[in-house]
């Protein structure tokens, strides 16, 4: 039996928004993995990465407009898994790897006049898979690997107003790359990881730069893995995506990581297929993440992260094209859909089970407002995914049924 009552509420002062995930344009450039990127205020970028041969062309992604523009290739030889980082107006790639050649050059991209102008050499060693964050005006950047399967554990500190790098406090936890990153506030953050010894890692370690040490914090509470992609929110990290020990499992599971508590929060599966390599990053409340390695598809999908809030609009216009939430989750089976939407809209809602089976097809319509969906399903106990699509933009949402 399924029930379905729908009920307009006013948005004249309340902006509802759930996490979840939108796909958005997909990259112009085509698929590609192993990419770098930052944003720059209200845009986004990725470059370099590897497809049929290392690439060097540089792309725009545009949030208003949600479009991408080809920019000037990047000014170094073509590569994959170099890092990428912003700071202030500026953004900058480096390091990396071609077939039989690690990097170590950087290079400052300018928007204003899309140039790139190569500064000093990173202070370490040549190397791939490093990781960076950036606190206030500078940018960390340490691990990797190197020739000969050597792993890193140093750290350097780039200043760009002299262009200079200066070595930090190493890692304590050892060598290792593919170490997904991020900062909140004055802090930087690194998590997870591998290393040529074959073990990967769940840990998270904060580095205070006014103290130059670094604090280990409480472990990913999800599977040990590399090549995740982190960003962050509102004062909020965010770590998703990755590949596991084996090298055959790749993950689609994201995680919240509050440093005022010091807790990990699970959060709704990244909305595209599970991957490795993918780009990430933040511009202003919302989340990027696309590209990437599923092993053999290489990906050119990109979506858009809103994270949980409820803020008051004063009939302001939504941003969002539409969001939805699920109460209670857990359920028995019953449960509600809340969907928010700026227009009147005609929606596909489906449900499938983890094997990607559809069990449940509907097309309701909804009006501008909060609309309520009831629906009381009978459903074998387990994990199930939720699907609106309204014709722009798809959404999910995790859902557990119990008995």
């Amino acid at each position: 039996m399924k029930i379905f009552l729908f009920v307009l509420l006013s948005t004249a002062w309340l902006n509802l928004r759930a996490d979840g995930w939108i796909q958005k344009s997909n990259l112009s450039a085509g698929a590609i993995d192993y990419a770098a990127g930052f944003s720059i205020r209200k845009k986004g970028y990725i470059g370099t990465g590897d497809v049929s041969q290392l690439a060097q062309d540089f792309w725009e992604y545009d949030q208003d407009n949600n479009s991408w523009t080809q920019k000037s290739n990047f000014g170094g030889n073509g590569r994959s898994v170099a890092v990428g980082f912003s700071i202030g107006t500026q953004g900058y790639i480096g390091l990396g790897y071609s077939t039989g050649m690690f990097y170590q050059d950087l290079w400052e991209y300018d928007p204003t006049t899309d140039t790139w102008t190569q500064k000093a050499d990173f202070g370490g060693q040549p190397r791939r898979s490093a990781s960076v964050f950036t606190i206030g005006s500078k940018s960390y950047v340490g691990l990797g690997i190197g020739q000969g399967g050597i792993c890193f554990q140093d750290f350097w500190e780039y200043n760009p107003i002299t262009n200079s790098w200066t070595q930090i406090a190493d890692f304590p936890a050892g060598p290792r790359y593919g170490a997904s990153s991020f900062s909140i506030g004055s802090k930087g953050y690194v998590c997870s990881g591998y290393n040529s010894f074959g073990v990967f890692y769940r840990d998270l370690w904060e580095y205070d730069p006014s103290l130059n040490t670094w604090s280990q914090k409480s472990d990913l509470p999800g599977f040990s893995r590399d090549l995740a992609s982190g960003f962050a929110i509102n004062n909020k990290g965010y770590i998703g995506t990755g590949i596991d020990s084996t090298g055959s499992i790749n993950f689609d599971d994201f995680w919240e990581y509050d440093p005022t508590n010091d807790t990990w929060l699970q959060k709704s599966n990244f909305g595209g297929v599970a991957r490795n390599g993918a780009v990430g990053f933040s511009i202003g409340s919302f989340g990027y993440l696309g590209t990437g390695w599923n092993s053999p598809t290489i990906l050119n999908d990109f979506w858009e992260y809103t994270p949980d809030s409820i803020l008051s609009t004063n009939n302001q216009v939504l941003q969002q094209e539409s969001i939805f939430s699920v109460f209670p989750n857990p359920s028995s089976g019953q449960f509600q859909i809340t969907y928010l939407a700026n227009n009147h809209e005609s929606l596909v809602l489906k449900i499938f089970n983890v094997d990607g089976k559809e069990l449940y097809s509907e097309k309701p319509s909804v009006d501008n407002g909060i609309n309520h969906l009831a629906i009381n399903i009978k459903f074998q106990p387990g994990l199930y995914l939720i699907e609106i699509n309204n014709g722009l933009n798809i959404i999910h949402k995790n859902h557990i049924i119990t008995n």
